[in-house]
């Protein structure tokens, strides 16, 4: 809701004027505008790398990175040609409802970026098949409703 401002605020009124009602609705299946609440949107941003070791006589790499959220699509940053220290900034956004479910889905989930070299990709007999490395993002505080930031 922080992209949009006017719709939280719509949102926020509307709930404060039900509790102020006392408008006690009986439980049930929720309606189209009651799940519409439920929708938000995670967004992943990719930023840099910082000295990527590789050896002397080799090529400098030109790096990419590789990761899934969840159940979406497999997403790919923009290479970055010759760089040990390449920059991104890409943004992802992955649109998401947080019911119970998904919050408890995201609460155990762990987020994997993979750095992968595309010079090293096409080298014939290298096992590592462009892979330099990789990092491991808890997915725990989001399930709480915070943001998220890890470098």
């Amino acid at each position: 809701m922080e992209r949009h401002p006017t719709d939280r605020r719509y949102i926020e009124e509307l709930t404060n004027k039900e509790i102020i009602e006392g408008n006690n609705k009986a439980p049930k299946a929720l309606d189209l505008e009651d799940e519409s609440r439920l929708y938000n949107e995670l967004e992943v941003s990719v930023l840099n790398v910082q000295n990527i070791i590789h050896k002397e006589g080799q090529p400098v790499p030109c790096t990419y990175v590789y990761f899934q959220l969840l159940g979406y699509p497999d997403k790919f940053t923009n290479p970055v040609m010759d760089s040990t220290s390449p920059v991104f900034n890409e943004r992802f956004g992955f649109p998401m409802i947080t019911n119970d479910q998904q919050v408890r889905l995201l609460q155990r989930s762990t987020l994997t970026f993979f750095l992968m070299d595309i010079k090293r990709e096409e080298i014939e007999g290298d096992d590592s098949n462009g892979y330099l490395g990789e990092v491991h993002v808890p997915l725990s505080t989001l399930g709480d409703g915070c943001n998220l930031n890890d470098r």
